[in-house]
């Protein structure tokens, strides 16, 4: 989970810097580089939600096995 966190972080990284690149610059480049930073927020947005969504599920799922009977809990493994 934490290499997920930091790949995060590095794409904001990215994001933000593209976005500076955006405001900076003029004409065909600027847009060129807003549709590339639009894309990696897109990104960054999705991988966001899926992380925090696997985490949940993870943690319902632990939930759901603990909450079995002892010999139940032994089948799944």
């Amino acid at each position: 989970m934490r290499e997920g966190v930091l790949a995060l972080a590095v794409e904001l990284v990215v994001a933000v810097a593209l976005w500076a690149g955006v405001v900076t610059t003029a004409g065909w480049l600027s847009i060129l580089i807003g549709v590339v930073a639009g894309l990696v927020t897109l990104h960054l947005l999705v991988t966001a939600i899926l992380l925090v969504g696997a985490r949940l599920g993870l943690r319902a799922l632990q939930r759901w096995i603990d909450d079995l009977p002892p010999h139940e809990r032994h089948r799944l493994r």
